[in-house]
């Protein structure tokens, strides 16, 4: 299923509080930190039916301790002003760099998002785990044994528009939701006010071999492509053990695609800043290349990281950056 296809349908159902002992659907108290406040009474009543990507879930009232099993989720959540109880991250990364003061440091080191600890995450007692599809499917099970889990996709940035939606019913927060959307709406819409005749982009990784481009169809992608932009690379992506958009890219064919502007990040780019064919680049010979931040261009997917990839790289696309 398509996260753009996602609905969020909120079922109210008053219930008693003698039924919600019952079904020991009231969260323990706890001094973890929680993921919103549930002041509201009525709305910790509500039934709220989930349609996400693995499924239909039911959840009673507002989580007050969710995982977040990838940045994405962590974006999102960060954007409503809410944050997790607990982070799955990446190698030395736990919380990327950019949204580092929008998260409580509070919150519970969960493992890697490839391979999260499904102890550590049962300790911390959530009423909530959020997940990326691709990455945790091999877990789904035991994810839904320790409590009810939602799957959300990031693989646009339409998705990620309708995943703040979502998480905003989820956890009472639709006002933040609408301004959200709103606010990256109207910085798509002067990004292409600015940029004229679709010069063509591609955002890749400079590696130690080779090169890894995100694809047309990626978040960023679609991102960049929705600004305006002509994006480069229309080819499939890899397998990859991340499960991410990606493709492998030689250093000739990359002097094939030739794009007019080029956002590189990785661990070698010294390395091919001496490279003749990489010289050879149209971006190089005119200075439209860029060295970005792995974190936020690679890793981070969601409307903080959208707003902030367009923050960066309009200047350079525009000519408004020299």
């Amino acid at each position: 299923m398509k996260n753009k296809a996602l609905t969020f349908l909120l079922t109210a159902s008053l219930v008693g509080t003698g039924l919600l002992a019952g079904c020991g659907s009231e969260p323990a108290a706890t001094s973890q930190p929680v993921a919103s406040d549930t002041n509201n009474t009525a709305a910790a009543a509500q039934e709220k039916t989930i349609q996400h990507v693995w499924g239909e879930s039911k959840i009673q009232g507002t989580p007050s301790k969710v995982i977040a099993l990838d940045f994405f989720v962590v974006d999102t959540m960060a954007s409503l002003g809410v944050s997790p109880a607990g982070i799955a991250g990446t190698d030395k990364t736990r919380v990327p760099a950019y949204l580092k003061d929008k998260v409580s440091s509070t919150f519970t080191d969960v493992g890697e998002r490839k391979e999260p600890n499904l102890e550590v995450i049962r300790s911390v007692s959530p009423d909530l785990i959020v997940a990326n599809p691709e990455r945790a499917k091999m877990i789904k099970n035991e994810l839904g044994q320790i409590t009810t889990t939602i799957a959300l996709s990031d693989k646009s940035y339409k998705d990620i528009l309708d995943n703040v939606d979502l998480m905003a019913g989820v956890l009472g927060k639709q006002d933040e939701a609408k301004k959200v959307r709103e606010g990256l709406t109207q910085k798509l819409a002067d990004a292409k006010s600015k940029i004229k005749n679709a010069p063509s982009v591609l955002v890749a990784g400079a590696f130690e071999d080779d090169f890894t481009v995100w694809v047309k169809n990626s978040f960023i992608g679609t991102l960049l492509s929705d600004a305006g932009v002509t994006y480069k690379f229309d080819g499939a992506k890899e397998n990859s053990e991340g499960k991410a958009d990606v493709a492998k890219l030689s250093i000739e064919r990359l002097v094939e695609l030739n794009p007019d502007f080029l956002f590189l990040y990785g661990s070698d780019i010294k390395k091919w800043q001496d490279n003749p064919l990489f010289k050879s680049l149209k971006a190089v010979k005119e200075n439209h290349v860029m060295e970005v931040e792995q974190d936020l261009w690679s890793r981070g997917r969601g409307p903080i990281a959208a707003g902030l990839i367009l923050d960066q790289g309009l200047p350079l696309i525009t000519g408004e950056k020299k």
